[in-house]
C-alpha cells in the first residue's frame, strides 16, 4: 500500500501585474514545478524571478510541507527587471553618428558586424 500524501491548493501572485495562479499539489511536491509553470504562464525567464512566502525568499528545492504551508496560502512572485525606461526618457550618450546608442528612437540600429 502506498501512503497518500495530503494535497493542498496554493496561490502564486505576480506582484507587479497582480495576476494570480492557483495550484493543487501534494505537500511533498518540489516548488520548482510550480515555479516552472509560473515561468511558462507569465512568460519570464526563471532566473529573473524571486519567490517569497511570508516575506522570506523560497527556493525550488523546498516543498509546501517543509514550509508548513496551509490551504490557499500565497506565494509572492517578484520579477527583478521591472524598472523599464521608455526610449523617450533616454538621453543620448554621444552625438557621434557612428554610435548606436545615439540613434533616434525611430531609426533602426546599425547592422551587427560579424
Amino acid at each position: 500500500l502506498s501512503k497518500k500524501t495530503p494535497g493542498l491548493s496554493i496561490k502564486v501572485k505576480h506582484i507587479q501585474s497582480q495576476q494570480e495562479l492557483y495550484f493543487k499539489l501534494n505537500s511533498t511536491t518540489l516548488l520548482s514545478k510550480v515555479f516552472s509553470c509560473c515561468s511558462e504562464r507569465f512568460q519570464f525567464h526563471p532566473s529573473t524571478a524571486r519567490f517569497f512566502y511570508g516575506g522570506i525568499r523560497i527556493h525550488g528545492d523546498q516543498t509546501p510541507a517543509q514550509l508548513e504551508m496551509s490551504e490557499l496560502d500565497q506565494i509572492d512572485l517578484v520579477l527583478e527587471h521591472e524598472n523599464y525606461i521608455q526610449p523617450s526618457q533616454v538621453e543620448p550618450l554621444s552625438t557621434s553618428p557612428s554610435s548606436s546608442l545615439a540613434a533616434a528612437p525611430d531609426q533602426p540600429p546599425p547592422p551587427e558586424s560579424r
